[in-house]
Order: C-alpha cells, then sequence, then structure tokens
C-alpha cells in the first residue's frame, strides 16, 4: 500500500475539489500517516464515515470535511485527536446524526464550524452542548444545529458560550433529527442559556418557536454587526432590534404569524416618546437603528400592516440614519410603506418583488407612493431573472427572448457556455438590464 511507505507524510490532500471524483471510503492505512499534520477531504460527497484508525493520527493539527454532506458519523475516538486545532466541518450537519462524546476533550480546537446536539438521554455515546464547555479556545464562527431535540437547559449553561472571546459568529439552529423546525416551549429556556459572548459580531438564529419572547442577552450585544432571524413561526411581535447600536445588516424571514411591525421594532416606547416630546432635548436625540444599511424582509405571508409614525413622533426620533438598501420580498399583504421609510434621504436601493400590493403602489408613474420614492437611486419592482438556457441555440451561441411583460435581468447564471449572445430581443419594453458578462 501506499501510505506504507509515505510515513513521514505531514500533508495529505484528498479533496474533490482536486481530483474531480469523490472518495467512497478512506483506508485504514491513513492511520499509519503518524506525522501528518494536514489531512483534506474536503467535498468528497459520497464519503459516509471515517475509519476509526484515524483517530490515531496523534499529531494531527487540521483535518478539513467541508462539505462532506453524506458523512454520517465522526470516528468515537476522536477524543485521541489531542493536537487537533481545527476541524473544518461546515456543510456536514444535515447529514451527521451527533458528535461522538469524545468532542469535549479535544481542548487545543480553535476552528469548530459545526456542531450537532443532541441530548444525552436520546442517545449515550453522543456528545451533548456540555460538552462543548471544554473549548475553551474556539475562534470565529461556530454552528450549533439540532437544538430541537435537546430538553436539557443545564447542559446548555454547561456549554459557557459567553466565556469564549474569540467567537465572532453563531449560528443556532432549533431543528430536529429530521432537519426539520422545532415547536416547543422548552426552546425560551434553552436559548436564554446559549447566551454568547459579548464580543460577537454576527448572530443567526432559525427555528425559533417563542411568540414574544427574545433573550435577554440579546439586547447586550454591543458590537453585533450582522443580524439573520428566520422561520420564527410563532413570533407576533418583534423584539426592539433597533436598540442594538452597531448592527449594519439585518435579515428577518418566515414568520408566519407576524401580522404588524410596530414602534416596538425601533427600539423606542411610546411612553419614551412622550417623555421626549416633553423635555428639553433636542429633536432626533434618540436613534433608532444608528448603524444599519442593509434591512431585507422575505416570506412574510401575513404581515399587513407596517405602523407608521405621526409627524411629530419622527421629528423625536432619527431612525435608520445611514440604510442604503430596502428588500422586501413575498409579502404580499403588505399595504404600504411608512414615511420614515419612504422618505429616507439615505435610501440608495429599493427592491420589492412577490408582493402585489405593495408594488402596485410604487409602480414608476402610476404609484401612489411614486412621488415619495422617485428620489431613490434604484427602485427594483418585481424583477425576475432570465437565466441563460444554450440548449436550443448551441450551434450559434446566440440567446433569443420572447416579450417579456414585466421587469427582467438578463443574466447568464448556470450558463456553461461561455460568448453567449443577446442575439434577438425584441418586443421587450420591461427588460431592465442586460448583464456585462454577455
Amino acid at each position: 500500500m501506499l501510505f506504507d511507505q509515505l510515513t513521514c507524510l505531514r500533508t495529505l490532500d484528498l479533496s474533490n475539489s482536486l481530483f474531480g471524483n469523490s472518495i467512497e471510503e478512506i483506508p485504514d492505512q491513513t492511520g499509519n500517516l503518524v506525522h501528518l499534520r494536514y489531512l483534506n477531504l474536503k467535498q468528497n460527497r459520497k464519503l459516509k464515515k471515517l475509519p476509526e484508525s484515524v483517530c490515531g493520527l496523534c499529531n494531527l493539527q487540521a483535518l478539513n470535511l467541508t462539505w462532506c454532506d453524506s458523512l454520517k458519523e465522526l470516528p468515537f475516538g476522536i477524543g485521541k485527536l489531542i493536537n487537533l486545532r481545527h476541524l473544518e466541518n461546515e456543510q456536514t450537519e444535515l447529514s451527521l446524526r451527533a458528535m461522538p462524546k469524545g468532542i469535549g476533550r479535544l481542548t487545543n480546537l480553535r476552528t469548530l464550524k459545526v456542531f450537532v446536539a443532541m441530548d444525552g438521554g436520546i442517545n449515550r455515546e453522543a456528545s451533548t452542548l456540555g460538552d462543548l464547555g471544554n473549548l475553551m479556545h474556539l475562534q470565529g464562527h461556530l454552528k450549533i444545529s439540532g437544538l430541537g431535540v435537546v430538553c436539557d437547559v443545564a447542559e446548555a449553561k454547561k456549554a459557557e458560550l459567553q466565556n469564549k472571546k474569540g467567537l465572532r459568529s453563531l449560528i443556532l439552529e432549533f431543528t430536529n433529527s429530521k432537519g426539520l423546525m422545532s415547536e416547543r416551549k422548552e426552546d425560551e429556556r434553552l436559548l436564554e442559556a446559549l447566551q454568547p459572548p459579548p464580543c460577537l459580531e454576527k448572530l443567526e438564529i432559525w427555528g425559533y418557536s417563542s411568540p414574544t419572547i427574545v433573550p435577554n442577552w440579546m439586547m447586550g450585544l454591543a458590537k453585533l454587526r450582522h443580524v439573520s432571524l428566520g422561520f420564527w413561526s410563532h413570533l407576533n411581535v418583534l423584539p426592539p432590534l433597533g436598540k442594538l447600536p452597531s448592527v449594519e445588516s439585518l435579515y428577518m424571514g418566515e414568520m408566519r404569524s407576524l401580522e404588524k411591525v410596530g414602534v416596538e421594532f425601533l427600539g423606542v416606547e411610546r411612553e419614551e416618546i412622550s417623555a421626549l416630546s416633553a423635555s428639553s432635548e433636542s429633536p432626533s436625540s434618540v436613534i433608532a437603528f444608528p448603524s444599519l444599511k442593509h434591512l431585507e424582509f422575505r416570506y412574510m405571508k401575513e404581515w399587513d400592516y407596517w405602523i407608521p409614525l405621526t409627524s411629530q413622533e419622527e421629528e423625536l426620533i432619527s431612525i435608520m440614519p445611514r440604510l442604503c438598501s430596502l428588500t422586501i420580498d413575498y409579502c404580499p399583504k403588505l399595504s404600504a410603506l411608512p414615511c420614515y421609510i419612504v422618505q429616507n434621504t439615505s435610501l440608495k436601493q429599493l427592491d420589492i418583488s412577490q408582493s402585489p400590493i405593495l408594488s402596485e403602489r410604487c409602480r414608476k408613474e402610476t404609484g401612489e407612493d411614486w412621488l415619495k420614492i422617485s428620489h431613490i437611486p434604484s427602485i427594483i419592482i418585481d424583477v425576475l431573472c432570465v437565466p441563460v438556457n444554450c440548449s436550443s441555440t448551441e450551434e450559434f451561441g446566440v440567446l433569443q427572448l420572447q416579450p417579456l411583460h414585466r421587469n427582467w435581468i438578463l443574466s447568464n447564471k448556470g450558463c456553461q457556455r461561455k460568448g453567449t449572445k443577446a442575439g434577438c430581443v425584441r418586443f421587450c419594453s420591461m427588460l431592465v438590464k442586460i448583464e456585462r458578462s454577455l
């Protein structure tokens, strides 16, 4: 066997991106490469398991399993890899059943991209959230999936996420073993126990089931710059995210129970506004979303009302003074945008799609709100993307388009053929853009 002759090997790259064919099995002899420091198995999408012999690589410092999305389990003896510093395992969370118990012994780990949570009562050979408590040197990005099967709040507290000062990005997924979103009351206490460090810059929470409660720690993340909240199926009141001083981008999507967005979203109480009105403080002394640049709402099918402020309230509060782009996608019942959005002079791009009522109000020249938004440099309404399909014109590399009656962007995404030309573009008055690559 070739590996028997390479006992001094330090780096082994078996990634699919290098060879183009997925490896289905790693030979047991890999464990003989005792001097190996780096093992790259990236994008081997047919690989289902690693041999236990890999756990004999006592000098291994980095193991890359990114996009090994058929991987069912990690070796049970993984705790023997005491020198392992980097476990790159992004895009494995849907196939991995759990993390092996020994993961908590890898105290030198700096990188752990994905941790698949498991309740200790379900699988005693699996690692629990408490095992994360030993990994005090974790840095960068961490995703915890499978929280929808975890019931032990005490174990979540033992994870001690708040003490991992090197973490900058955290994703929490309340999914179960089938990848479905959670529907449990325990999620509130569980999320509260998973308090991240104050230095966190990016936070994503998916599948959280509470109707109103957000964790107390969220408003204390002063350095948070990017927030994504999705599949909060029972949420009916948005959290006061306007209080977060550093947030630059905010994504909210798939909130099926949300019907209204009010002043609470800005992080300002009505009583506070009344107090401002009666005080001698200068107008706009309160700023909601002081750093926000990009705001997205997607797939909010019940949302029908974005509650406006009175003119006096708008004078007292500065709202999103740095907002550059707003995206509204599939909010079919939303009837209008508030004045503090449409008259925001910093807004450079407004993108509305699959939201017929709003689209009609913002229609160029004829829409009820057109004069309010016409100052925005880029307004994109109901734009769809035409992918270039060369199958019928491959011989000539020419694309022909049928008449288009909505706004479209001509794009070559997904096209394998180089040099495709927009050869016959007729009766396409609603074509708004042809990408330069064409």
